[in-house]
């Protein structure tokens, strides 16, 4: 097997492990890749398409650069832009509003009110709640981390290299 493709596998690996998701879950949350496909990568059996790296990390806010072991850095201001613009393209709404009543203090990631970490937290949470098939407990653990990081503007998940 390649490095890229270990390393690749190892990141989806992590990031899945990292918001306690199973295969079928990022898959749905994606809207373009199949739990199989997740599968694979995952067991080094087929190295994705750039089609696939990039629907990835515009979805999730991490970089392709991280994805592909080539930076331990997985999240830039560009990476977020693009995952928050993905998301408004897909639900025609921005990832990153209030939605908790009076006492969400929030505002665009390029107002810096986030980090970039607590913004990608935010774009995957909200996305796997749109799109991902949850049990009422997940849903809830997902919706309370939401509000969690809305309110605080701490990051609830945080990727390992």
């Amino acid at each position: 097997m390649s490095k890229v493709r270990n390393i690749f596998a190892k990141r989806i690996v992590g990031f899945r492990k990292t918001y306690k998701m199973n295969q079928k879950q990022v898959a749905e949350a994606t809207g373009g890749i199949t739990a199989r496909a997740i599968g694979l990568y995952e067991a080094e059996g087929r190295s994705p398409s750039g089609e696939k790296i990039f629907l990835l990390s515009s979805c999730f806010g991490m970089t392709a650069d991280y994805l592909l072991g080539i930076s331990n850095i997985p999240y830039t201001p560009q990476s977020i832009e693009n995952a928050m613009e993905r998301y408004k393209e897909e639900f025609g709404t921005s990832p990153i509003r209030p939605t908790l009543g009076k006492s969400a203090h929030i505002a665009s990631a390029t107002e810096n009110i986030y980090s970039l970490e607590v913004c990608a937290n935010i774009i995957t949470v909200r996305r796997i709640l749109e799109r991902s098939t949850l049990t009422e407990r997940e849903r809830k653990q997902f919706e309370q981390a939401l509000s969690v990081m809305l309110r605080t503007g701490q990051e609830c998940f945080h990727l390992t290299s």
